[in-house]
Order: C-alpha cells, then sequence, then structure tokens
C-alpha cells in the first residue's frame, strides 16, 4: 500500500503545466492607434486583437497600418510557465522534462503586447517626390 501510495504522490508532481496548459496560448496586441495590421507567420489580425501562437516557439510580430512607420516586436515564447517552476521547486524533474518536450510549460514574454505607431512624417512630399521620379 505504501508504495501505491508514494507512486500517486510522484505522479501528482510531475508534468503540472502538461495538464493544466493547452499547446497554444493566446495573446492580446492593442495598438495606438487602433486599426493596425498584425501578422506573425501564419496568423493576422486588426488590432486590439488576440493571436493564437503555440507555446514554445518565439515570434516576430510585424505592425503596420497606412501613413504609420512599419514596427516588429519579439515575442520569446520560451519564458517558463509557473507551473514549470512548480515542477522544479517540488522536485518532479521528470515532470519538467515532460513540460519541456510538450512545450506547455512555456509562456510569452511579453505575456500582452501594447505599442504605439509613429507618423510616417512628411508623407504628401515623398508621394510627390515618388510620383514626379516614375
Amino acid at each position: 500500500m505504501p508504495k501505491i501510495l508514494m507512486l500517486s504522490l510522484a505522479l501528482l508532481q510531475i508534468s503540472c503545466a502538461s495538464i493544466i496548459n493547452e499547446s497554444t496560448d493566446r495573446v492580446l496586441v492593442t495598438t495606438i492607434p487602433k486599426g493596425a495590421k498584425i501578422e506573425s507567420d501564419d496568423n493576422t489580425c486588426i488590432s486590439p486583437c488576440h493571436l493564437t501562437l503555440r507555446r514554445g516557439r518565439s515570434y516576430v510580430l510585424k505592425i503596420s497600418k497606412e501613413n504609420y512607420k512599419t514596427k516588429e516586436i519579439y515575442l520569446d515564447g520560451r519564458s517558463w510557465d509557473a507551473a514549470m517552476w512548480g515542477n522544479v521547486l517540488i522536485g518532479g524533474f521528470i515532470g519538467v522534462g515532460i513540460d519541456m518536450a510538450s512545450e506547455k510549460g512555456y509562456d510569452f514574454e511579453p505575456e500582452n503586447v501594447s505599442t504605439a505607431l509613429q507618423k510616417e512624417e512628411n508623407l504628401p512630399e515623398q508621394k510627390r517626390k515618388l510620383a514626379s521620379e516614375n
């Protein structure tokens, strides 16, 4: 009986993040002004919006809007989730391995993205210059 109890306790300690987390996470992206196009690999949305991204991967978000400078933001998807730290503290090193292999033990850093876009300067003048060169 004690062996079964010990085994049960050990199993409860392992792979917390794999039990709690999905393989994807939703990241909120907001911009000033609203209505910017957000692109990342195969995801596209118009801000404010949520991107559904796979855990364990990093992304570059391309943020663009007409008459504004395009911006790129790095989103690190390899930050350890709180449940992963729980495995380390409790001693569930098997769980850490499982969570890392399944990629469910990771969070995004930053968790949400909020950015202000800069207006293009001298935009009408630039358009006139391009038109006169052609």
